[in-house]
């Protein structure tokens, strides 16, 4: 199941580093939208229990984004251009050519714009208007991407501090949750 892949996050939420539970997430309908390189991985816990009817995934990541801008500077420029650059264009809008800094905030939110859709669209199709999920956890390394769009659909939303980070910490979470109970 492809769509489990957002579920640490929801760990690094309910639990401390030391792997105590967080007694600040008092939710019981908890989503979990996980925005990364190559798919968007969303998932429901009600108080405990994985929902598989209103999780799922779609391809088309930050990814999409990121060939797109590489089209446009290559297409601009005539040559093509380091992994480095992209994501730094895609990040602020701007590309420095011959040390002149080059406005592509237009063409970044055109080069968005799958992303987000398919974001929300994905979050539309299992969780409607998301009326009962309490909190939705918004991570993943596109998770700054996506989260305007998200969060004027979805008011409840949270993005994760170091959104990028938030499955890593959650697997360390419950490492040390684990180790305890053992």
């Amino acid at each position: 199941m492809r769509w489990l892949a957002p579920l640490p996050t929801l760990h690094s939420q309910m639990l401390t580093p030391a792997g105590d539970i967080n007694v600040h997430h008092t939710y019981m309908r908890t989503g979990i939208v996980d925005v990364g390189t190559y798919t968007v991985d969303i998932a429901l816990d009600d108080d405990g229990e994985f929902v598989d009817s209103e999780s799922g995934s779609v391809e088309g990541g930050v990814y999409t984004a990121q060939e797109r801008i590489s089209a446009m500077l290559e297409r601009d420029y005539r040559e093509k251009m380091p992994y480095k650059i992209i994501e730094q264009v895609l990040r602020t809008g701007i590309f420095t050519a011959s040390g002149k800094p080059i406005d592509y905030s237009d063409e970044v939110e055109e080069a968005l714009s799958p992303l987000r859709s398919a974001t929300v669209n994905l979050m539309s199709e299992k969780w409607q208007r998301g009326t009962t999920v309490d909190v939705i956890y918004l991570s993943g390394g596109g998770a700054e991407l996506v989260y305007e769009q998200v969060i004027d659909a979805y008011p409840q939303t949270k993005l994760v501090p170091d959104a990028q980070m938030a499955n890593a910490r959650g697997y360390l979470y419950y490492a040390n949750f684990a180790s305890r109970e053992g």
